[in-house]
């Protein structure tokens, strides 16, 4: 059945798909596979975690991970504090990092 959200929001969407179909398989990796409560419910509290460290909104947060479900969650953790995933290339080393 074809479902169509009015929601304004990356996260607005992912918190109204995840009312309606909590248990669907939303990514997988290698032999992990997450739902789309899942990815909801671990957002959240990563969430929780990252503004007790401090980060709020508008913070520039520099992600340095590889493809990976985590990646995901952090995705949307970022989000929902409304902070921004800064991605950074995985293969950069030594000087290509420095700022």
């Amino acid at each position: 059945m074809p479902y169509i959200s009015d929601t304004k929001t990356t996260l607005g969407l992912l918190q109204d798909r995840a009312r309606l179909f909590e248990d669907r398989i939303f990514a997988s990796h290698e032999n992990q596979q997450l739902t789309i409560g899942q990815l909801r419910d671990l957002a959240k509290q990563t969430s929780s975690k990252l503004s007790e460290c401090g980060v709020v909104a508008g913070d520039r947060v520099a992600v340095m991970l590889d493809n990976h479900l985590d990646n995901l969650v952090l995705f949307f953790a970022l989000l929902w504090v409304r902070a921004v995933h800064v991605p950074v290339n995985t293969r950069l080393r030594h000087d290509s990092l420095s700022y």
